[in-house]
């Protein structure tokens, strides 16, 4: 084991047993060095891989308020990590795309049965009403419906207030959205597809919005599978 790692196993060993807890400071470079054997330098470079993690934060400085410090802000971490990943295209398509169904059938059908004023979905299907409605105009440019309609597709995961999900989903989106403009590139026949696309958008949110979770779940299922079978060509077929 290298000995920054031996840094991160301590502090995480700490954290479970609740010697460290939310806010804690950890304690002094000099203290940890002490303590694990180990180097200030790797500490310094195991308090780095923890705040890359989401895990802690620093701040510089005397007083009260500097050091490192336990917080817990995972998601832009977690996102950042898988899109890392994705972009080394170690993944085929077909995987992306199944792990894209996977999390968005779940979040239609757990979206289509919240109660109607649960603050996450009211917020989350407003915004997609409104993303609908931009959708609808005939003359937006491919790029800008693009963008729209990730979007649009990200308010029903953003809808069921699942941190670890959201997290995800923001990490497949550099992805997907990178397959779906070279797909709508490469078609000449815009306007068709557009019209396609923007009507089951709208059969999607009319389910979620009836509370109908195997509608809504089986719509998703159809427009994301539908979409990749025919316009992005190393997607299997059904």
């Amino acid at each position: 084991m290298r000995a920054h790692e031996t840094v991160v196993r301590y502090i995480e060993k700490q954290l479970a047993s609740g010697e460290l807890a939310l806010e804690s400071r950890l304690p002094s470079e000099r203290e940890l060095a002490e303590h694990l054997g180990v180097g200030r330098s790797s500490v310094r470079e195991a308090i780095r891989v923890l705040e890359a993690m989401g895990v802690i934060r620093t701040a510089v400085g005397s007083g009260p308020h500097a050091g490192a410090f336990v917080v817990a802000e995972p998601t832009a971490a977690i996102a950042s990590t898988l899109r890392m990943h994705l972009a080394t295209n170690h993944w085929p398509v077909s995987e992306l795309i199944g792990m894209r169904l996977m999390i968005e059938t779940w979040a239609l059908a757990t979206a289509s049965q919240l109660p109607h004023d649960a603050p996450h979905r009211a917020v989350s299907l407003r915004r997609a009403s409104e993303l609908l409605e931009a959708m609808d105009a005939p003359d937006l440019p491919r790029a800008t419906f693009q963008e729209f309609d990730a979007e649009f597709h990200a308010c029903f995961v953003s809808a069921c207030n699942n941190s670890l999900i959201v997290a995800s989903m923001n990490g497949l989106r550099g992805a997907i959205n990178s397959y779906v403009l070279d797909a709508l590139g490469r078609h000449e026949e815009w306007p068709r597809i557009r019209e396609r696309l923007a009507r089951e958008h709208h059969e999607i949110f009319e389910a979620v919005l009836r509370g109908e979770p195997e509608e809504a779940r089986l719509r998703g299922m159809a427009h994301i599978e539908g979409f990749y079978r025919d316009f992005v060509t190393d997607f299997p077929p059904a």
